[in-house]
């Protein structure tokens, strides 16, 4: 009963440590679970459903329209001495020109919602990579710790043998209590940044998450022409502009139509009075005498006009974009290969430091002060890691699709 008891408690101890870990989750699963349940998203595929509802109510005929004329009301009776049916129809070349226009305006929203999806796909990769480096820069305070925790029981060894001052001693402890500090705030970082994935995903801030993988080097092949080529044709926001500038000019073609072409309707009407009892087809024109549609006409030639100009400072933008994410990246590349080579010197100061204090060949101070520069290194070696991975999502950003390779 006893081992039972035991083994009851072991197998419950593991349960809730894994329950606190909370599930693996590699980078696809989270752009997988981002496209399905980030919010943004879920509203701009309600965008497209509503613009979808659109192009059905342009396409269908207008509402008919019933009229009946009762009679004899002052006599203190009622009848019914007409009813007519009037079907209004759309002018045939306006209603296919904004038919198309519908339709574009349709694929403008579908094009936006690929730059949202482009954004969110960015932040949940910028999110990951700061998560995998906040575990390094945690893994790092921890090993940061346990050195000053070593280095404390030396001095305090040598002050016991009168070889080091008390004041040593309090500065070595005082570094224990400062490495301890920093780990609880990287423990911190790294709670922030998995609820922040939590929410880029559109699950419960809170819900537990053990982030999976590690950050590789990348690097750009590219040359900056050809960058600068693919944008213009990929970026989403480009398409949805330009597919903007399609349905204006079909609006303007369509009331530069109506001001020539009359508004039609036909109906039936049955007369059933006292000395008439007749039925007559009706025809109903509408024409725009008082300004020949100008308005609307001018209207729509301006906001074409607004679109293209838009269109062009958009196409500029984005090769800016393109050349400053292209710089940042380079410059990033170059960085990352600078801290590679600090951290093996790191590594290498790491091993002879501990020696040349027991030794006797450093000071005090030295020790202290070589700790902090191990330390520090490390943690730019990892943030340039991530930088890299940063400026690469944001130049896979400014291009309009993913040009990611791993070194």
């Amino acid at each position: 009963m006893k081992k039972i008891y035991v083994l009851s408690m072991v197998v419950g101890f593991v349960l809730v440590v894994s329950a606190v870990q909370g599930e693996e989750l590699f980078l696809e699963q989270a752009l997988e679970l981002a496209v399905k349940q980030n919010p943004n998203l879920e509203k701009e595929r309600q965008k497209i459903e509503a613009f979808r509802a659109l192009v059905l109510s342009v396409k269908k005929l207008p509402d008919p329209e019933v009229e009946l004329e009762v009679g004899g009301l002052e006599e203190g009776s009622s009848n019914l001495d007409s009813v007519s049916v009037r079907q209004p129809l759309n002018v045939l070349p306006s209603w296919f020109l904004e038919t198309q226009a519908a339709k574009e305006k349709l694929s403008a929203v579908q094009t936006g919602y690929k730059r949202v999806l482009a954004l969110v796909k960015r932040d949940v990769k910028l999110t990951f990579a700061k998560g995998l480096v906040a575990k390094k820069e945690y893994e790092t305070a921890q090993a940061n710790l346990n050195a000053t925790q070593q280095f404390f029981s030396l001095v305090q060894t040598r002050f016991q043998t009168g070889s080091v001052l008390r004041s040593d001693l309090i500065r070595a402890r005082i570094e224990v209590l400062r490495a301890q500090r920093e780990l609880l705030r990287d423990e911190e970082l790294i709670k922030l940044n998995k609820a922040k994935l939590n929410l880029l995903m559109g699950k419960d801030v809170l819900t537990p998450l053990e982030l999976k993988g590690e950050l590789s080097p990348v690097a750009l092949s590219q040359k900056l022409k050809t960058l600068l080529e693919r944008s213009q044709i990929s970026r989403s926001d480009l398409k949805q502009k330009r597919s903007e500038i399609k349905a204006s000019e079909k609006i303007l073609k369509s009331e530069k139509l109506k001001a020539f072409l009359p508004k039609v309707g036909i109906g039936i009407e049955k007369t059933r009075e006292d000395f008439e009892d007749d039925t007559s087809v009706l025809i109903d024109l509408s024409y725009p005498l008082w300004g020949f549609n100008q308005d609307k006409t001018k209207e729509a030639k301006a906001f074409l006009e607004q679109n293209e100009i838009e269109l062009k400072s958009m196409e500029n933008q984005v090769r800016f974009d393109v050349y400053e994410g292209m710089l940042e990246m380079q410059l990033a590349e170059q960085d990352l290969r600078l801290q590679e080579q600090a951290l093996q010197e790191a590594n290498e100061l790491m091993r002879q430091s501990l020696v040349q204090y027991q030794e006797g060949e450093i000071s005090f101070f030295k020790y202290l002060e070589n700790l902090v520069a191990i330390r520090e290194t490390r943690l730019s070696y990892f943030r340039s890691l991530a930088a890299v991975h940063e400026k690469m999502a944001n130049l896979e950003l400014a291009i309009g699709e993913e040009i990611l390779i791993k070194e």
